[in-house]
């Protein structure tokens, strides 16, 4: 069995071949994004591991010739795969899990800097500014913070919640013991945080925008260390500049093209984000909650895992498609 790493950063190779040693596979590693420049890679190969790449029709078409069946994406997500086109090339698709306390410790972080207006401290405090005007904070127990999705990491943050003594109302249309649930309309009415941990889908891109904005209160925090287009970022930018409200992003909209690259001295080439960059009322970091050693390890063996069972037609709870 030989599987294809493409998107194959340093810190990952060590974990990639002691994974392939374990699960006793061949494999070639890619430092590069799979894209139809090195499509050829491919070739000889059972499967293919990629990251966040959009894999478009014509990729999928060239993957079919090559008699590859197999699609493992080392994310929770998979939106960026075009999965009707792998249905009609016959190819299967599978996503991993990773350890949820990655993404939820890093959620708990964003919410506590931006109550504690940790961003303006930290530049203040680089510019021998050391007045309190107007750095002070608020805490998490005396907040409501509403949950918007209690899956794997939107549960982990409830259960970290807790521990702050926080009151954590939460929305899912599948429910959970011990979680008090509401209406997405009273998550936007009663929260002081709202925090977003739902997959991206039709019935949840652009979940918040101009309509739910209007709902919410007043020094309302949004947080988003799921996926990007969960949020409208225009509707998003015209509330923060309207509103007294506060935003942590650890995603944004198009991201793919720049997130994980280096515009050192180099314009952005999105507008948006730019935009967002230069408001006071955002702590904006770029796709790095997942980013701990324990994530990236359970990233790379789960591919492998998955792979794998969809070959000999195991019981794959990581399978799409």
């Amino acid at each position: 069995m030989k599987i294809v790493f493409f998107s194959v950063r340093e810190d990952e190779v060590d974990f990639v071949y002691e994974c392939a040693n374990k699960y006793n596979v061949d494999i070639d590693i890619c430092p590069y994004a799979f894209n139809m420049r090195n499509i050829e890679y491919c070739q000889g190969a059972d499967a293919i591991s990629i990251v966040t790449t959009p894999v478009n029709e014509e990729m999928i078409q060239v993957l079919h010739e090559y008699g590859i069946h197999y699609i493992s994406t080392r994310t929770i997500g998979y939106d960026h795969i075009n999965l009707e086109a792998c249905q009609k090339y016959d190819i299967h698709v599978s996503h991993v899990t990773y350890s949820p306390y990655s993404v939820a410790e890093y959620t708990i972080m964003m919410m506590l800097m931006s109550l504690r207006n940790m961003k303006r401290i930290m530049n203040r405090y680089d510019n021998q500014n050391f007045t309190l005007q107007g750095i002070r904070g608020r805490e998490l127990k005396d907040l409501t913070v509403g949950v918007i999705g209690t899956g794997n990491i939107g549960s982990v943050v409830i259960e970290l919640l807790n521990g702050f003594k926080a009151n954590v109302i939460a929305y899912d249309i599948n429910h959970k013991d011990n979680i008090n649930y509401v209406t997405l309309n009273e998550i936007y009415q009663k929260s002081d945080i709202i925090t977003l941990h739902t997959p991206l889908n039709d019935d949840t891109y652009h979940l918040l925008n101009n309509n739910s904005f209007k709902q919410m209160k007043d020094h309302v925090i949004i947080i988003n260390t799921a996926r990007g287009a969960l949020i409208n970022t225009k509707d998003l930018i015209n509330f923060l500049q309207n509103h007294h409200a506060y935003a942590a992003l650890d995603v944004i909209e198009n991201e793919s093209n720049i997130y994980y690259r280096d515009f050192t001295d180099k314009t952005i080439p999105h507008d948006d984000l730019n935009t967002l960059r230069n408001m006071p009322n955002i702590l904006l970091t770029p796709h790095v909650a997942f980013y701990s050693d324990h994530s990236v390890y359970d990233m790379v063996e789960n591919s492998i895992i998955s792979i794998i069972n969809m070959i000999n037609h195991k019981e794959n709870p990581f399978q799409v498609i």
